[in-house]
């Protein structure tokens, strides 16, 4: 028996994949016949990221807000420069093993991605545009969201 790996059917599968078999409907009796993989023969997993709280959850929007401003600024698709499950780390405390903390993604994203995490870079609206800016030490009044 063939083992098949499915995880959905798209609609380009059903109009595709279907549409151009001798029988549309063989594939059914191949899923209708599968039996769950073994545990030993599924894919390794990535070690869990640690979940977002909902201020997290915004600090990430934040990210991606700045990730898009960076990547206008250098021409550098912002998939190149960093994943959003990696912002996402970034937000709920990850520091280690992101690439987007070395090498040139630093450099072009990093250190003010770590700045606006740690409360050192700031956006703001001033005349209908948007603005960043670097926080003195002095603690700014906090609102939550």
């Amino acid at each position: 028996m063939r083992k098949i790996y499915l995880a959905a059917l798209s609609a380009a599968f059903a109009t595709a994949a279907v549409a151009q078999a001798d029988d549309p409907y063989l594939w059914l009796e191949d899923i209708e016949g599968a039996k769950p993989l073994d545990p030993s023969e599924l894919p390794e997993r990535d070690p869990k990221r640690p979940g977002l709280t909902k201020d997290a959850a915004l600090v990430s929007d934040l990210l991606k807000l700045l990730l898009k401003i960076r990547s206008k600024e250098t021409g550098v698709a912002a998939k190149l420069i960093a994943r959003s499950d990696d912002l996402e780390a970034l937000a709920a405390g990850v520091r280690n093993g992101l690439k987007l903390l070395s090498g040139w993604r630093y450099e072009q994203f990093g250190k003010d991605a770590l700045d606006l995490v740690e409360g050192r870079l700031a956006f703001a609206i001033e005349n209908g545009k948007l603005k960043m800016s670097r926080v003195a030490e002095a603690k700014a009044e906090t609102v939550d969201a």
